[in-house]
């Protein structure tokens, strides 16, 4: 990013010059680096990195949107009035002593902003738009997340399994991505939902398969599972879903959606017993599915509630819409795990 001196004013196209779209990604990736290397090394993992990644990225768009003038010259000046390396540490770069840490606390959000420059100059002068332009950049931050996870794993040391709690993380932290688009769904999808799984599930093993058949097709098996992963070394795991939902005013069906669990898990039981085997729920409600107070008249969180009990491992809430004019505004996963060697019972 050029800097610029008393008097000087730039128009456009001094920017535009050499500019290609290759430019918002690199300031992306710029902001990752720098928020990945000030980062304690115990601390980090691709689930952090992606949570610093878009809460910088965050306050960065809040003052994108509240800029008066995105003329070139008054967003360059902006920047370097919001983003521009403290005092300390342009003492410290002039002395060669800047450490990593002190760089990680200004450049992401510098970056970012310079995304969202590039971005800006980038598309034709009569249909720019300020959250268009932040949308776009965060659909990169996004993407650029995805492989950075993938990145990441291909280097970590041997792994033991997945993380459960930043897996469901990522996962909805995927489907509020999704959402921002404007579906036209009422629902997501299961096929949805198996995608923003498999994209949380991908760094963790080697191989990870969709509809992955129980049994060989030349014997005859037409039954598949929704996703199966392994890597050398460790029990492969075997990964049933579905989806649920309740609100005033909808068809709920509480039983039938219980049947639909239960359907699954019987598919889960007749697997050996040295494979590891989950069954992950997702589910959109008009309240709080977790706490008891809140959901205490939905038939769904109640059936969830004695489902396996002994094996539910995980489960988490937090507020989401799929579409801003519905009455659903919260979104409940939860993960239930049987070890290898560990049979499934029968309903308690």
């Amino acid at each position: 990013m050029a800097i610029f001196g008393p008097g000087e004013i730039p128009t456009e196209e001094p920017f535009k010059a050499h500019l290609t779209p290759l430019e918002v990604a690199s300031s992306v990736q710029s902001a990752l680096s720098a928020l990945w290397l000030g980062a304690s090394k115990e601390g980090r993992s691709s689930q952090a990195a992606a949570d610093a990644a878009r809460q910088a990225f965050t306050a960065v768009q809040q003052w994108w949107l509240k800029l008066l003038d995105r003329s070139a010259f008054a967003i360059v000046s902006a920047m370097q009035e919001a983003f521009e390396p403290p005092r300390s540490a342009q003492e410290q770069a002039k002395a060669g002593t800047m450490s990593i840490e002190t760089i990680a606390r200004w450049l992401p959000q510098q970056s970012f902003a310079q995304a969202l420059f590039w971005a800006w100059l980038l598309q034709p002068e009569e249909q720019r738009n300020p959250e268009e332009t932040a949308r776009r950049v965060r659909h990169i931050l996004d993407r650029q997340l995805m492989s950075a996870a993938e990145d990441i794993a291909t280097f970590a040391p041997p792994t033991t399994g997945m993380d459960i709690p930043r897996v469901i993380e990522a996962m909805l932290a995927d489907l509020t991505s999704v959402s921002s688009s404007g579906p036209n769904e009422r629902l997501p999808k299961e096929e949805q939902i198996r995608c923003s799984i498999y994209t949380a599930i991908r760094p963790y093993y080697q191989f990870v398969c969709a509809e992955r058949g129980y049994a060989s097709i030349d014997d005859g098996s037409r039954i598949e599972c929704d996703l199966w992963a392994s890597s050398p070394g460790i029990s492969p795991i075997w990964v049933e879903f579905k989806r649920c939902w309740s609100a005033k005013g909808w068809v709920n069906k509480p039983p039938e959606q219980l049947d639909n669990w239960e359907a699954d898990i019987d598919k889960l039981r007749k697997l050996p017993i040295d494979t590891e085997r989950h069954f992950i729920l997702v589910g959109l409600f008009d309240c709080d599915p977790i706490s008891e107070q809140q959901s205490a008249s939905c038939g769904v969180s109640k059936n969830i509630r004695t489902f396996y009990r002994s094996h539910l491992i995980h489960s988490a809430s937090k507020p989401f819409k799929w579409r801003t004019d519905d009455v659903l505004n919260c979104v409940g996963a939860w993960v239930w795990k049987w070890a290898s060697g560990v049979p499934i019972e029968r309903a308690e």
